[in-house]
């Protein structure tokens, strides 16, 4: 129900007047307490609800008003009762739960020093073990065996810039034997083509007389068809000549144009 039912919805609920709601707030005004409002309206709560539910119980069954009372005040007594066993209740439960929750951080905390328990442990037993491995490797840099391998490790070192210089030496020995080589077949080079020039002197004179008339026959070949090709251009030249001077013959109005044509094949001549 509405924790704040007004008046008229309350007699609908009961099914009675506003008059007689009225009449038993004055009746039974030890039970009932009706609030009011800022309008001074009456607010019926869940409580008076109940209460006014078992007077219209009541009345409806001819219970007359001392007997009423007695029974309100019973349920009264009895609903204090259930206030209180609930209160109590509600108490002992958060009571239970405030127990488990110290329960559990009573857990977690035991589990935490366990960890850190463990942890510490652990840390010890690391440390003591990186001392012992700290340990055995100084003592096998400190031995002899060690000390014996870095004497090797110079001793073949040295060996390897002794080789080193050698190889050096012997590259340098094949580098000069190889231009002393090189030098002496340029020698020889120089020595044959000098041999084939003078070869070539003997006979360059009969050659050049050689080439001179076989120069010479090309150059009149070459003139025979520079003469051929002029006498052709210029036959097409006078045919050419020939009709531009019948076409101004046809048109002799037009002086200039044949000027122009004439000059035109003059240019094409040249």
């Amino acid at each position: 129900m509405n924790n704040h039912l007004m008046i008229s919805g309350v007699a609908d609920l009961f099914k009675v007047t506003k008059h007689t709601l009225k009449q038993w707030e004055n009746q039974f005004s030890a039970f009932l307490e009706i609030p009011r409002d800022e309008n001074n309206s009456r607010t019926y709560t869940d409580r008076d609800l109940e209460i006014l539910y078992l007077i219209t119980n009541m009345k409806a069954s001819n219970t007359d008003d001392d007997a009423i009372s007695l029974a309100l005040e019973q349920h009264i007594i009895e609903l204090q009762e259930q206030k209180a066993i609930d209160e109590f209740n509600q108490a002992a439960e958060l009571k239970r739960q405030e127990i488990e929750r110290e329960k559990e951080l009573q857990a977690q905390v035991e589990e935490v020093e366990k960890v850190e328990e463990s942890v510490v442990y652990s840390t010890y037993e690391d440390q003591e073990e990186i001392k012992e491995s700290l340990s055995k490797i100084v003592s096998f840099v400190e031995s002899e065996e060690v000390k014996q391998l870095l004497k090797m490790d110079k001793t073949v070192k040295k060996m390897e810039k002794d080789i080193v210089h050698q190889i050096h030496e012997i590259v340098h020995e094949e580098i000069a034997t190889a231009s002393d080589a090189h030098a002496s077949m340029n020698q020889l080079e120089l020595n044959a083509i000098g041999k084939k020039i003078d070869d070539l002197t003997d006979v360059s004179a009969e050659e050049r007389a050689f080439y001179q008339e076989e120069v010479e026959k090309e150059r009149k070949v070459a003139a025979a068809h520079m003469s051929e090709r002029e006498e052709r251009l210029m036959a097409i030249v006078q045919n050419r000549f020939r009709n531009e001077e019948t076409q101004v013959k046809r048109n002799e109005a037009d002086s200039k144009w044949g000027v122009g044509k004439i000059k035109h094949i003059l240019g094409f001549v040249r």
